[in-house]
């Protein structure tokens, strides 16, 4: 799995180096109700457009991961979480606003973004930024939580 190999890297970088790397999950709000609603393929475009907008707002030495149906990680690389919070937020209001997959519905996303810390091995992390991504749902979703 190339997000296994790249979070080993960045992770054996910050033991050895101490170079910071943050780490953003984020996850399209009520999208079973995409599918459900308007069908799979208009739900696969929504997929690839939120792709091509993440893309375009990541450095080329960033990584965008899916991760499961609705879920994307970045690992944003030599990135402090003051920075990786600027550019998710970034993400987060273009998704809202510029995302037009579907007609007359705004989609919006939920993010967790954390910074590695001392300790860390891949799952802490992992599941450190899916908490936070839960708790951006659980106050309402469409915001940021780091």
């Amino acid at each position: 799995w190339a997000y296994n190999m790249k979070i080993e890297e960045l992770l054996s970088l910050y033991s050895r180096y101490n170079t910071v790397f943050s780490m953003a999950m984020l996850d399209i709000d009520d999208f079973k109700e995409i599918n459900d609603n308007y069908g799979h393929r208009i739900g696969d475009n929504v997929l690839i457009d939120i792709s091509q907008l993440i893309k375009s707002n990541i450095r080329q030495s960033d990584f965008l991961y899916r991760i499961g149906g609705e879920e994307f990680v970045i690992l944003f690389t030599q990135t402090s979480i003051k920075e990786a919070v600027t550019v998710s937020e970034k993400i987060r209001k273009n998704v809202e606003e510029e995302l037009k997959t579907v007609k007359n519905k705004t989609i919006t996303v939920s993010i967790g973004i954390s910074e590695v810390m001392p300790n860390d091995v891949e799952d802490k992390v992992f599941r450190r930024v899916d908490k936070l991504l839960y708790q951006s749902k659980a106050n309402g979703k469409n915001q940021l939580t780091y």
